[in-house]
């Protein structure tokens, strides 16, 4: 709302990796499983964050993970490139959030056994029984202490991105600006007050318009179908098209693709313009979760610039931007297909030397 798809796509892609990998850790076990010895051999380490490895049985297990959100006939479309972009973006991803939880750590912000068993019990509500929790967890090879580990994590990362959140602060009159630039779409549509019944058989449908029009009243044709105020939006599609004919205190007639609609206008409430104390509190919402993106965006950006990211693996540091792939939109709907949106998460990162410290 408050700027191009386009321009928000950079700050988006970091936060969207961020809870990527947060998915990923919190994917019971997954985190565990792919970490391995607290200091495999470089063959094994896809990425290494302040002397912390990220194994590559890790990386491969969260490849794994995002790769199942795919269609079929996307992922039979996937070319080498697209392939190792997409290794290149969750290995990012899963830097971010070792990255979060270090300073996480650093900032004393390490969850307590209770938070941990809370968490625990919350996951356990999700199953009807504590044995069926536990056999789930027995089927996917995830021991109780894996997931404990693995949900440490997950709340302190949850707790320093709920820190950075809540030091955003919006005044009133960033509030009055965005009002003031966006003022033309905070608008109260038009409403219908309209009653109205589809029918399958023409027939039966002109027969009712016929009666309405003779000036029976609409109740006394139809008890059950009430008069509801509803926008142009919430009508059937096809009700857009024959706008015209929704005349106050007049019956209509709608014949669609399979089904013809007879119904009655009771009264119009023309749109109006939205005053400022209506949408202050949804408008300071918004702007705090824009401001929030931001704020996360350059925090994890300023954790990168003082890390230590080596690549034991050149093929996995980030390409440089001159090869990075720029998408041409982003939209807030889902995408045609899961290797768009794919594609569009591309991290905005300067080029490193493989092998050496990526100080972005």
């Amino acid at each position: 709302m408050f700027k191009t798809l386009r321009s928000q796509m950079k700050l988006i892609f970091i936060i969207v990796a961020v809870f990527f990998a947060l998915s990923i850790y919190v994917g019971y076990g997954v985190y565990t499983r792919g970490r391995g010895a607290s200091n495999p051999p470089p063959s094994t380490t896809a990425a290494l964050v302040n002397g912390v490895p990220i194994s590559t049985a890790l990386l491969n297990s969260a490849v794994r993970n995002q790769l199942s959100n795919y269609k079929t006939e996307d992922l039979k479309n996937l070319t080498k490139e697209d392939f190792d972009n997409i290794r290149r973006n969750v290995l990012q991803a899963l830097i971010n959030y070792e990255l979060l939880y270090q300073e996480a750590i650093k900032e004393g912000l390490k969850p307590s056994s209770k938070e941990i068993d809370e968490a625990i019990t919350n996951l356990e509500k999700r199953f009807t029984t504590k044995e069926e929790f536990l056999s789930f967890l027995q089927r996917q090879g995830i021991t109780l202490s894996d997931l404990r580990r693995g949900l440490e994590r997950e709340i302190a990362v949850n707790k320093i991105l709920r820190k950075i959140q809540d030091s955003v602060v919006i005044n009133e009159a960033q509030i009055k600006e965005i009002y003031e630039k966006y003022k033309e779409f905070l608008v109260e549509p038009q409403k219908f007050e309209i009653a109205y019944k589809a029918f399958r058989d023409p027939q039966k449908a002109e027969e009712m318009y016929e009666n309405l029009k003779s000036g029976k009243k609409w109740e006394e044709i139809e008890q059950e179908v009430k008069p509801e105020k509803k926008t142009l939006s919430e009508l059937p599609k096809v009700f857009a098209e024959h706008e015209k004919d929704l005349k106050v205190g007049s019956p209509f007639i709608i014949k669609g693709e399979e089904e013809t609609f007879v119904g009655y206008v009771f009264s119009i409430t023309p749109s109006r313009q939205k005053t400022y104390e209506e949408v202050k509190d949804q408008l300071e919402n918004i702007l705090k979760y824009t401001e929030g993106l931001e704020a996360r965006r350059k925090f994890i950006l300023s954790l990168r610039e003082k890390a230590d990211i080596k690549y034991p693996d050149p093929n996995l540091a980030p390409l440089p931007p001159s090869q990075e792939e720029t998408p041409e939109s982003l939209t807030t709907e889902a995408t045609t297909s899961q290797k768009t949106e794919q594609k569009q998460q591309q991290e905005p990162t300067s080029p490193s030397t493989p092998g050496s410290s990526n100080n972005n």
